[in-house]
């Protein structure tokens, strides 16, 4: 046994020494300043830069000489990019929710900062792991080398003309390859991150490329963004995921604005190819990304939208079919922002981008308004949606809203081909706001890797705004898979209409059919627009004795039970006559009541309030990846058999 063992683990070893030989050996990872200058049509070094000065195509969606359209119509103000460059120049970073922190002199790129945490940078990339519940997190240092960051540093060097931006990109751009030896450390692990990279420098590079007069960091440079091209190519990510999608994003960028290289024909072609592909598998029908998630909804249009005007701009022709997806995937943007311009968080959020433009350190992870700026200089005449009740059947969402009160529910089956990578177990969860206040909202994400428990609680069926039976969760997932969930609930819309007085859904998951005795859980909202109300029905139905919980999430608010007595009998003259429940007499010991001086507030009030109990707990909103806020949570538990009722009016006053 123990001779076995020895064995194996020889042959381990010399497997990874035959398979980094390799590695060393192929010829993305040596180009030669001879070779390097033939691609230019140039003998020297000095007519690099040049070279670059006086081409004319390819074009970009911004250039150094105007600052490109599209520049001057998303920045938030001039001082706004220079602070933010000058804070960048002192390396303050805020990465995942770690607020402004410091990294020093020297910037280390495997850092996990949070943490302390370093990996190697001479580990082949074949050989890091995603570790679980460390305590550390590999998105950290993969954040930091997206260089997010560099096309600030770009822009105010634009601006200003002031040489110690563009030493910032030169000096972290030569840092980075110095430190980054390609396939060895933690940033060659995910090629979806090498992908976002090279996009971000190019972006940057683009914008300041004209000022440019460094021959040897241009010649460095080029190395390394071939270094990228062919490393992508030769490890496009497999699974049908918002992965792959980037990898061919970033074989577009390069295959566009790097046309002297002899691999970039290639790597256009194979990056036209799979985006449309991939617009075909994984944007639905009705445009909706079809990973459950509305935050990487918002990744996956950046990163369809950006390639494709810059193959528009450079006449690269895609399909009608293409434009047609990618305009539904921005119309749907438009139906789901909340009147304040967030958008609800159903599913993972990670924070993910392929470009930040403004605001480096203060965007709203939550606003994707941005988006029509971006669709505008795709279809200059693009105008967003009118909001409006709207259901997405193929992907199962439904918006229940007028001009003052918005409601989202998610119904939605395990996604992504059955994986449920980025799903939660959110089936007849909701989020409300009224008049741009949010009250009861998804709790979010919170982190992946580094605390499974934490990553575990936020997509559990516990953490939304649902019932659950028996303490389980709708669809099994398992403690160690973090981005897998199994396919285990079925769902049915039995009624979707929406009138000019009322909005009603009722829909149904069969989640709960797995149980010894079996349930199915039955959801009716009615929206009632005229008197603003609106009333949720639970109905289970099934088999033997459960403990029910309904669960509602708030957000960072005070609640308690019941105080304004007064305004809610005032509220509930007005609709008593318009419910035709039998049992409505209230229980004020069970009645929440939000509690804001200076802006809209809330009752919940459940009716059949026999056997029901109530508990107001302590729990945690994550507004962004890596952060979390304590917030109150609502549960009512009812114990007893099938067939059983929960029926809850929801009131804004």
């Amino acid at each position: 046994m123990l001779l076995e063992v020895l064995i194996k683990r020889v042959f381990r070893e010399f497997y990874h020494k035959i398979k980094m030989v390799k590695l060393l050996s192929l010829p993305f990872l040596k180009i030669s300043d001879k070779k390097l200058l033939k691609l230019f049509n140039t003998a020297n070094k000095k007519q690099i830069t040049q070279y670059f000065k006086e081409r004319k195509r390819p074009k970009f969606f911004i250039d150094s000489k105007s600052r490109g359209i599209f520049i001057k119509k998303s920045l938030s103000g001039d001082q706004n990019v220079i602070s933010n460059a000058d804070e960048i120049c002192s390396h303050v970073f805020d990465l995942l929710g770690s607020g402004k922190m410091d990294f020093g002199k020297v910037i280390n790129w495997h850092c996990d900062f949070k943490s302390g945490k370093v990996w190697s940078r001479w580990l082949p990339h074949w050989l890091i792991r995603y570790e679980l519940n460390k305590g550390f997190d590999i998105k950290v240092p993969w954040e930091l080398s997206r260089f997010y960051h560099l096309p600030i540093l770009a822009q105010a060097y634009n601006l200003t003309g002031k040489e110690k931006y563009f030493q910032e990109i030169k000096n972290q751009i030569t840092n980075w390859i110095k430190k980054n030896p390609c396939g060895f450390g933690v940033n060659w692990k995910c090629p979806m991150e090498i992908a976002i990279r090279v996009c971000n420098w190019l972006l940057a590079f683009e914008l300041v490329k004209a000022k440019i007069e460094d021959k040897n960091f241009k010649q460095s440079f080029s190395k390394s963004l071939r270094q990228h091209g062919n490393f992508i190519y030769s490890r496009i990510e497999k699974p049908h995921s918002n992965h792959r999608i980037a990898c061919f994003t970033g074989l577009v960028y390069l295959g566009i604005l790097y046309p002297e290289f002899k691999e970039s024909e290639k790597w256009l072609q194979e990056g036209v190819k799979g985006l449309e592909n991939e617009i075909r598998i994984q944007i639905n029908e009705d445009g909706c990304d079809w990973e459950n998630s509305i935050p990487y909804h918002r990744l996956v249009t950046e990163l369809f939208a950006y390639p494709a005007l810059l193959c528009k701009l450079n006449n690269i022709k895609l399909s009608d079919y293409f434009w047609e997806k990618l305009k539904k995937m921005f119309d749907f943007v438009g139906y789901y922002l909340k009147p304040d311009g967030k958008a609800p968080q159903i599913g993972d959020n990670d924070n993910g981008r392929l470009h930040i433009l403004e605001n480096y350190y203060n965007w709203q992870v939550n606003n994707h308004s941005y988006l029509f700026g971006l669709a505008k200089q795709i279809w200059p005449n693009y105008q967003p949606p009118i909001p409006k009740s709207v259901g997405f059947p193929e992907s199962s969402y439904y918006i229940i809203r007028d001009n003052r009160s918005y409601m989202i529910m998610a119904v939605g089956e395990v996604g992504t081909g059955g994986i449920g990578n980025h799903k939660h177990n959110d089936i007849l969860s909701f989020e409300l706001q009224i008049d741009g206040k949010d009250f009861i909202l998804d709790p979010g994400t919170c982190c992946y890797t580094p605390d499974i428990k934490m990553r575990n609680l936020f997509r559990s069926t516990a953490y939304h705004n649902t019932i659950v039976i028996d303490e389980k969760e709708q669809n099994r997932f398992y403690e160690d898979r973090l981005f897998y969930m199994e396919s285990d609930t079925k769902v049915k819309i039995n009624k979707w209409e929406n009138t000019k007085d009322f909005d009603i859904l009722d829909a149904e998951h069969s989640g709960y059919r797995r149980l010894k005795n079996l349930v199915l859980h039955r959801r009716q909202v009615i929206f009632n627009k005229k008197e603003n109300f609106w009333i949720i029905k639970d109905i289970l139905t099934g088999k033997g004795e459960h403990k029910f919980d309904l669960y509602f999430h708030f957000a960072p608010i005070g609640i308690g039970t019941l105080i304004s007595e007064d305004k809610l009998n005032i509220e509930l003259s007005k609709i008593r006559k318009l419910i035709s429940e039998e049992n409505f007499d209230i229980d004020k010991s069970l009645t929440i009541e939000t509690k804001n001086e200076k802006s809209p507030n809330l009752f919940i009030i459940p009716l059949k309030t026999e056997g029901l109990s109530l508990e107001i707990l302590d729990g945690w909103i994550s507004p962004s990846y890596g952060l979390k806020v304590k917030a109150p949570v609502v549960k009512y538990t009812k114990i007893g058999f099938c067939p059983t009722e929960f029926t809850t009016i929801l009131i804004p006053f």
